[in-house]
């Protein structure tokens, strides 16, 4: 089975864009040779500020997979759930860099 690039994608993504936090989490897999088997996957999450009908304004986190050369933006509740993430590790740039400099490679680190 060909090894995804997650890691990689998501550590350079943390690393060149403003306000992104790094996640590796454990999710189920749902396609392919990965369907049913829990495994390490990693992307990037922010806030984004959306006004609402009634003129306040909220944030809705976002996820940002561009994982084995997809571009997925969805909102992270949803992502959670057809993901059945099961655990994560959230990483700021600094932390992000620090582990990888440290462990030398993408990750994951924790567990």
């Amino acid at each position: 089975m060909k090894r995804g690039d997650c890691f990689e994608v998501a550590g350079r993504l943390v690393l060149a864009v403003d306000g992104v936090v790094l996640v590796h989490g454990r999710v189920v897999g749902a396609s392919g040779p990965l369907t049913g088997v829990e495994h390490w996957h990693a992307w990037v999450e922010y806030d984004e500020v959306v006004p609402f009908p009634d003129g306040r304004r909220g944030a809705l986190r976002l996820v940002v997979d561009r994982s084995n050369g997809h571009d997925v933006t969805l909102p992270a509740e949803y992502y959670y759930e057809v993901g059945q993430v099961r655990r994560t590790h959230r990483y700021e740039r600094g932390q992000a860099l620090a582990q990888m400099v440290r462990h030398e490679h993408w990750g994951p680190w924790d567990d």
